[in-house]
């Protein structure tokens, strides 16, 4: 079977190009907080670049996988077997790369943020303003929590009187219905 020959150099060939991108797509990930500020976006472009690369060598081995497949029915059980392990080997592949990926997007995210953050940080004026902001945020947060507080215990109060009431309220007319003298003078004064 030439075509499944071909696939299978094929399919080795992507993935031996796979190979050697992820393993520059990591060494440079893990090199991430060694590159200047100013080189960071050069950086960035770059893995997203091999990153693209990867994708397309993903991309060709599982095109490879499906043009192996349709073969199945020619194919030896030992053959077979070797397409089984192909799929596999894609999955790994493929979940590999996704691993690296946020591992390098996480530390591409992280050295952005710690750059703009040194930035705010050289900067006094931005730095004063921001800690007056959050002085008057929290002066704010204090008068609006002492406002709750106090509804909530007048709130509490209306409660307390409200129970009071119905208890005198009911108490009263127990007592007016064990004397009914006493409910007929009720009666006209009310």
């Amino acid at each position: 079977m030439a075509m499944l020959d071909e696939y299978m150099r094929d399919f080795m060939s992507a993935e031996e190009k796979f190979k050697s991108k992820l393993c520059s797509y990591t060494k440079i990930g893990l090199q991430i907080s060694s590159f200047s500020e100013e080189s960071l976006a050069k950086v960035n472009a770059q893995c997203k670049a091999i990153g693209q690369s990867i994708e397309q060598s993903l991309e060709t081995m599982d095109h490879l996988i499906k043009n192996i497949a349709a073969l199945s029915s020619k194919m030896s059980t030992k053959e077979k077997n070797t397409l089984m392990k192909l799929k596999q080997a894609h999955q790994d592949y493929t979940r590999e790369y996704r691993q690296q990926k946020n591992i390098v997007d996480d530390r591409i995210e992280s050295r952005s943020l710690f750059s703009t953050k040194r930035e705010y940080a050289e900067s006094d004026d931005a730095v004063k303003s921001m800690l007056e902001k959050q002085r008057q945020i929290n002066a704010s947060i204090m008068v609006a929590m002492e406002i709750i507080d106090s509804g909530n215990n007048t709130s509490n109060e209306f409660k307390s009187q409200h129970k009071k009431m119905n208890e005198t309220s009911v108490k009263l007319e127990k007592f007016v219905s064990a004397v009914p003298e006493l409910d007929h003078i009720m009666n006209k004064i009310w």
